[in-house]
């Protein structure tokens, strides 16, 4: 459905689509946390922590901000991901 919108009017796409990615930040923060405190007593679990938290942090802040941000937070919010994972 989204892929749909994003063809017939990019400009009614964007908002489904930042839908999505909150989703998807989220699920990915989440899983990410849950990962750390597994691994905790083998390895150094400290960045993985930080990089689901940063995930969360980023899905809260455009939920926060929905319907005015979601024109120009896409690509806002997948550098700053992709920054935190190096």
């Amino acid at each position: 459905m989204i892929g749909y919108f994003l063809i017939t009017a990019p400009s009614k796409g964007r908002v489904p689509l930042t839908m999505l990615l909150i989703l998807f930040f989220t699920l990915e923060g989440t899983v990410k946390i849950f990962l750390a405190f597994m691994i905790r007593p083998l390895v150094r679990w400290e960045q993985l922590f930080f990089n689901g938290f940063t995930s969360l942090l980023l899905a809260i802040i455009v939920w926060a901000g929905w319907p005015e941000i979601a024109s120009w937070v896409l690509g806002l919010i997948q550098g700053i991901n992709i920054l935190f994972m190096g």
